[in-house]
């Protein structure tokens, strides 16, 4: 639900998660600074690297589920819209943020990962492609004047 919070900064966070629908925004001191969507994990620090740290990670930023975003330049939303029935109109007070994320323990996460190495390789590679997406698309956030 929109206001819900899913990690306070400065807390422990034993989990890593990953973005399966709808958005989150991430705050800094109280100032938003980014929003993760689909197909972005969440906590994962060290893992990009080959690094795993068991346990829980002190959470650089909060992160709560905020409204929908209206995209200024209207294409996301073009092609959301696409989805749905053209016959349909949507009553705007009725949308919602819905947010779901897929969630591991980080020690258990770990323990795979030094188990299968395969996996690991994988994870891995999949956490690189979504580094570089978050900054490109943090980019594109701050000309829309998305945040700060």
């Amino acid at each position: 639900e929109e206001g819900e919070v899913v990690m306070i900064q400065g807390t422990a966070n034993p989990k890593v998660r990953i973005v399966i629908e709808g958005e989150l925004e991430v705050l800094r001191d109280g100032t938003l600074t980014y929003v993760l969507e689909k197909g972005n994990f969440v906590s994962e620090s060290g893992l990009h690297a080959g690094l795993l740290l068991s346990g829980s990670m002190e959470a650089c930023g909060s992160i709560v589920v905020g409204p929908p975003f209206d995209y200024p330049s209207g294409e996301k939303k073009q092609q959301q819209n696409n989805h749905h029935d053209n016959n349909v109109q949507k009553n705007e007070s009725s949308r919602r943020n819905k947010v779901r994320v897929l969630t591991w323990d980080r020690t258990e996460l770990v323990q795979l990962l030094e188990a299968d190495k395969g996996l690991r390789n994988s994870l891995k590679a999949a956490l690189s492609w979504d580094i570089v997406r978050k900054l490109k698309t943090q980019r594109h956030m701050l000309v829309d004047g998305r945040v700060k």
